[in-house]
């Protein structure tokens, strides 16, 4: 499997996930491909968390104990944290997906990713909010 581009400037990555098992196999993965993974495993302690520390992608499950992924994503927006946010959920329809997007994820993705499209994603998402942080210079043609 050909690997993804480094995450831009930064190899921090915040996992907040309840279910221990799926947060091993995740972080795991991450390790695998170079990155440094904190856990959290609810919402209060991840918001707190990342609160607190520079990671360059956060992953949020979006259903969590004590707070929702929803809550915590949208409280980090309101703190002005533009980190990149990769959300999880059980749920399969859009329609559970689209709010994940507008409380301030970068993307959703269904629990039940391949391991090629979850590398992917987590490119594209942190790729996504580097662009938007560092916007080019006025460019004139």
């Amino acid at each position: 499997m050909p690997h993804e581009p480094p995450l831009p400037f930064r190899s921090n990555i915040l996992l907040i996930e309840d279910d221990t098992e799926l947060a091993l196999a995740i972080a795991a993965l991450l390790a695998g491909e170079g990155y440094a993974v904190a856990l959290a495993s609810d919402g209060i302690a991840g918001l707190d968390k990342a609160l607190q520390r520079d990671s360059a992608l956060i992953i949020l499950n979006a259903m969590l104990p004590k707070r929702s992924g929803l809550q915590v994503c949208c409280d980090l927006r309101e703190a002005g944290v533009d980190t990149a946010v990769l959300m999880l959920t059980a749920k399969p329809l859009v329609l559970d997906r689209v709010p994940c997007l507008k409380g301030g994820a970068d993307d959703c993705l269904s629990i039940q990713f391949d391991p090629a499209e979850f590398l992917a994603r987590r490119g594209a998402a942190a790729t996504h909010r580097e662009r938007e942080s560092h916007p080019r210079e006025n460019l004139s043609v």
